[in-house]
């Protein structure tokens, strides 16, 4: 009786020894195929790394080459230009404007005082002074006006001014002393006068009426 127990705690032992066997070899088995499983996504993880690695050193290679290519394509500009003889645009010549102007001058007398009246067809001109012989001014005529229409030539400007007795004089004998200038814009410009060949004056009828000769009321 009692052996027959003993057997059978005995046995019951070794059937709890083997399936704890059993259980810890499957439980290492487990572990097994996880770390394998484990090395095989690292593996993958890897050369998934390693191809975009690959690629990533292609592309550097590849910019490598065009940025040596265009090294290269502006050595060879940058020599060419160098080469080349240095051409400086010629610029056209500039026409500069006569800095002398001429008008024509004629003396009027209106029976108390004479004035110089002189003519332009220049339309830059806007005033002209006159200066003396040691370059003071002596006098500066009206602004420049329209002159009546004439039948020998287009619409001209007149500048009136009153001069010196003298100056009148120096004129009518051409041996002027003193210097006329022309405001053209803001700049004061050398005068030359031409003599118009005009002289006008005035008269009185038998009950004292002024008027001017009709034969010397147009300008020259």
């Amino acid at each position: 009786m009692l052996a027959a127990e003993r057997e059978a705690e005995l046995r019951a032992e070794l059937d709890a020894l083997a399936d704890s066997r059993v259980a810890l070899v499957i439980r290492q088995f487990e572990w097994a195929v996880n770390d394998v499983e484990r090395l095989r996504q690292a593996v993958r993880r890897a050369e998934a790394a390693k191809l975009a690695a690959d690629k990533h050193a292609t592309e550097l290679e590849l910019r490598n080459r065009q940025f040596r290519s265009m090294v290269e394509q502006a050595q060879g500009q940058l020599a060419a230009y160098r080469a080349e003889p240095l051409r400086v645009p010629t610029a056209a010549p500039a026409i500069d404007a006569p800095h002398t102007l001429e008008m024509r001058w004629s003396i009027h007398d209106d029976g108390t005082m004479r004035w110089l009246r002189l003519e332009t067809d220049d339309t830059r001109a806007s005033r002209v002074r006159l200066l003396d012989p040691h370059g003071l001014l002596l006098t500066i005529s009206g602004p420049a006006a329209p002159a009546s229409p004439r039948s020998d030539g287009p619409l001209g400007f007149i500048l009136e001014m009153s001069v010196p007795a003298d100056v009148l004089a120096d004129l009518e004998s051409e041996t002027l002393r003193h210097r006329f200038e022309a405001l053209v814009g803001d700049e004061w410009r050398a005068l030359t006068l031409r003599d118009s060949g005009v002289r006008t004056g005035t008269s009185r009828d038998k009950r004292s009426r002024v008027y001017v000769a009709e034969g010397i009321r147009s300008i020259a």
